[in-house]
């Protein structure tokens, strides 16, 4: 049995191809298990999709092994299952009733589950019991570290009985220096996993001067936006946003919000998405970082359209122009075809797609606003080609090469370095 442990949606978003890949090909049983207690696996998409459309094995790991009465009672009180089809109340009574709901979720989380459960119950011997009831011959890891949730017990009792563990970093890493620039990396925890499946070149060197093992790391690029998993996500995600009817002579734009970096100028932030969605001929939207799910400057939501409840997926759909620095969901832009304006003084660092010359890249707020301009009276007049955004496709997505069958390398080097015999005493 080969284990996807996930944690949250990055995660999820990130492995599902992989998931995908493995009910399609057959001839290994695949479990997913969600360690994180307050995600709701019961209305995630992509899992959804996995369980429905390929008959994916997908519980929280607390349910998936649970001996004794206390563990029963544990799993049941603290992952979530029971609470998976429950919608907030409406009225006066209702919002009493949420708010004590909410109230008895944080006594849940922080008593039983963290005070309580991974300390007595879902140890290193739990995880042990685990791993030899479901025969493991591989544990896949997100960049978990091990005092996060369970990660802990699960490596540790791996390692004990010889099962390998891998680790596939969500995410992708669009900068063009950060290796270079390994203070921010000092103090980073890193587990000893077995093998790492890395997204490409650029990525296993920062990965190796993080401090792991170069001999360990396969780069064999991105399995979420490879072109085999593409039309499966089409699928999954609903259109809503994109079905509006769209406003003659309006340039519908959309703004990929990103953390709070040291390097950011939050006047000249404030200032430009201001401007630009003040423009009489723009509808703007503003997506929070997906991880955080809020604004960086909070002030923005003055000034724009706000969207917390739409896949970024569809909202690239909706746009004719996407504005973002650094998060990997640029890549999408690409993949539909929409133009990428890259605002390079909200950037502290060098980026790929400034590098290969895949974007319109503006210097400051009044050359972005001229360049929307450009964009309403000709939507195809940006000023870079499909050559230039196939070579960093290539790069980032296909780790040089273009033709790379991703989801196929993920699966056989899992394959290839999964334990073959079963796990003594099962």
């Amino acid at each position: 049995m080969i284990l996807f442990i996930v944690r949250r949606f990055n995660d999820i978003d990130h492995f599902a191809p992989l998931i995908y890949k493995f009910q399609k090909e057959g001839g290994h049983d695949v479990m997913v298990l969600c360690q994180n207690p307050d995600y709701n696996i019961h209305k995630d998409l992509r899992l959804l999709y996995l369980k429905n459309h390929c008959n994916a094995d997908i519980r929280y790991i607390y349910d998936a092994c649970k001996p004794g009465l206390a563990r029963k009672a544990l799993a049941y009180a603290v992952c979530g299952s029971h609470r998976a089809l429950a919608e907030p109340q409406q009225g006066r009574a209702g919002a009493v009733l949420n708010k004590a709901e909410k109230a008895y979720e944080k006594y849940l989380h922080n008593y039983l589950y963290k005070g309580l459960s991974v300390e007595k119950y879902f140890n290193h011997d739990w995880a042990l019991g685990l791993l030899k009831s479901l025969n493991a011959s591989a544990v896949v890891f997100d960049f978990a570290k091990e005092r996060q949730y369970v990660t802990g017990a699960l490596f540790s009792a791996a390692k004990e009985l010889g099962v390998p563990t891998f680790a596939i970093p969500p995410g992708a890493m669009m900068y063009a220096d950060r290796v270079g620039k390994m203070k921010d990396f000092k103090d980073y925890e890193f587990p000893d996993y077995d093998h790492y499946s890395m997204q490409h070149d650029l990525r296993l060197d920062l990965t190796a001067k993080m401090g792991g093992p170069r001999e360990k790391m396969a780069a064999m690029g991105i399995p979420r936006f490879c072109r085999e998993w593409k039309p499966v996500l089409d699928e999954i995600v609903p259109r809503t946003i994109s079905r509006e009817k769209k406003e003659p002579g309006k340039l519908n734009v959309l703004y990929f919000d990103r953390p709070i970096t040291s390097g950011m100028d939050e006047e000249l932030t404030v200032q430009t998405i201001k401007g630009a969605a003040n423009l009489p001929f723009i509808n703007f939207v503003i997506k929070p970082h997906t991880r955080a799910n809020r604004l960086g400057y909070k002030q923005l939501a003055r000034h724009a359209r706000v969207v917390t409840d739409v896949d970024s997926l569809e909202l690239i759909r909706w746009a004719d122009v996407a504005i973002g620095t650094t998060s990997s969901i640029l890549i999408d832009v690409f993949l539909q075809g929409k133009t990428l304006l890259f605002p390079k003084y909200f950037c502290e660092y060098d980026m790929l797609v400034e590098e290969h010359g895949a974007c319109w890249s503006v210097n400051n707020p009044q050359e972005l606003f001229d360049a929307l301009a450009k964009l309403a009276e000709d939507p195809q007049s940006r000023p870079y080609t499909e050559e230039n955004v196939k070579a960093l496709l290539t790069r980032l997505v296909y780790n040089g090469d273009y033709g790379r069958d991703v989801l196929g390398d993920h699966v056989r080097f899992i394959k290839e370095n999964a334990r073959k015999s079963a796990i003594l005493g099962y």
